[in-house]
C-alpha cells in the first residue's frame, strides 16, 4: 500500500506567504491602472462635450447663445447617454453619500439635473448674465471662433454645474473645500473646479473643443475669462500675483 503524499502544513504556508507578497506588488499598479482608466474614461466624456458644444454653436449662428442656470437642460437634445455627464470619479451626490471632491453635484432647481462637470460661466452670449456683466460684457466668451480659444475652459470638473472665477480667487484651504452657492458663499469660486480628482489634476474641455487633464495650480493660468490676468476690475483691484498654496497643494507641479 502506498503512502498518499501532499502539502504540508509549512509547504501551503509557504505558498501563502508567496501570493500575499505577489498581490501587495501587484495591487498598487491594478490601483494605478484602474485610475488611469477612469482619467481616459474622464477625457473622453469631455471630447463628447466638446461635439456637443459644437453641434449647439453651430445651430445658434456660432455663439454660446445659452442661459447661464440651465446649460444640462439646454444641451439635453443633444446627447443621449448621460453616463457623460459624470467624471468616473465622481458619481455620487452629496445625498448619497458623495464627498468633495468625489462628488456629484444635483440641481434642484426647476428639472434636477444631476452632474459632476461645471461650466465656466464667462462662457455665454446671454446679455442678461449679471455675474459676467463686468466691463459691459466684453470679457465674455461669447462664441469659440476668437483668439486663444485653446487656453479658455469651456467645462471643467466642478463641485457645482458652473462658476465664474476671477484671478485673485483664492485655492481651497483643504482638499474638497468648496463653497456652496447662495447664502453669501458666492465668493473664491475657483474652489468649485479645483477638486482634485486625479492626483493633482482635474479634466476639462476648451473652446477649441480639445479636452485635456488641467493641474489644479494650472487653473490659475488658463483664460477663464476673455482678458485674463488684467490688473483691476470693476469690483475689485488686485494686482496678479502667485496664490499662497496651501499645504495639500504644495508639492503639484507649477505653472
Amino acid at each position: 500500500m502506498t503512502k498518499k503524499s501532499g502539502f504540508t502544513l509549512i509547504e501551503l504556508l509557504v505558498v501563502i506567504a508567496i501570493i500575499a507578497v505577489l498581490m501587495s506588488i501587484l495591487m498598487p499598479a491594478l490601483n494605478r491602472a484602474k485610475k488611469q482608466a477612469r482619467l481616459v474614461i474622464d477625457i473622453s466624456n469631455l471630447h463628447q462635450w466638446g461635439l456637443v458644444w459644437k453641434y449647439f454653436t453651430d445651430d445658434h449662428k456660432g455663439f454660446f447663445d445659452i442661459g447661464m442656470g440651465d446649460w444640462v437642460g439646454e444641451l439635453e437634445e443633444y446627447y443621449r447617454d448621460d453616463e457623460i455627464l459624470f467624471c468616473p470619479e465622481a458619481t455620487k451626490m452629496v445625498r448619497q453619500g458623495g464627498r468633495n471632491p468625489f462628488a456629484a453635484w444635483e440641481d434642484g432647481s426647476g428639472p434636477v439635473y444631476v452632474g459632476s462637470y461645471g461650466l465656466n460661466m464667462w462662457v455665454t452670449k446671454d446679455e442678461s448674465a449679471a455675474t459676467s456683466d463686468v466691463y459691459n460684457g466684453t470679457l465674455r466668451w461669447k462664441t469659440p471662433d476668437a483668439a486663444g480659444v485653446a487656453y479658455a475652459p469651456l467645462m471643467v470638473g466642478c463641485s457645482l454645474s458652473g462658476a465664474c472665477t476671477h484671478h485673485w480667487d483664492v485655492p481651497p484651504e483643504y482638499d474638497g473645500q468648496a463653497w456652496a452657492g447662495g447664502d453669501g458663499n458666492d465668493r473664491d469660486e475657483i474652489r468649485r473646479f479645483c477638486m482634485n480628482r486625479h492626483n493633482g489634476y482635474v479634466s476639462g474641455a476648451f473652446l477649441d473643443y480639445s479636452a485635456r487633464k488641467i493641474g489644479l495650480k494650472e487653473l490659475w493660468e488658463i483664460h477663464w475669462s476673455k482678458h485674463w490676468f488684467r490688473s483691476n476690475d470693476s469690483d475689485l483691484s488686485v494686482d496678479r500675483g502667485k496664490p499662497i498654496w496651501p499645504d495639500w497643494m504644495t508639492d503639484f507641479k507649477d505653472y
